[in-house]
């Protein structure tokens, strides 16, 4: 029983980890690209912004265009 408490407790929240850990990442990764005066860490930075950006984008818009009804409202 603990186990199936435990696992609905973690599941949202390892599953935001990754999330929430994008911008520390990217702001390490800029971080030694302007310590080491390297350009490569700074594009590489800026490709996996842009690459979240549109990511995220997408996902909005593909949200607008399909309504899914949720069955947990449903009464």
């Amino acid at each position: 029983m603990l186990s199936s408490q435990l696992r609905t407790v973690l599941t949202p929240t390892l599953a935001d980890v990754f999330v929430f850990s994008y911008p520390i990442y990217l702001i390490v990764l800029y971080s030694i690209g302007r310590i080491k005066k390297q350009i490569s860490y700074k594009v590489a930075s800026l490709w996996i912004f842009a690459n979240v950006v549109v990511t995220t984008l997408v996902n909005i818009g593909i949200q607008a265009l399909v309504q899914k009804s949720r069955p947990n409202i449903v009464l």
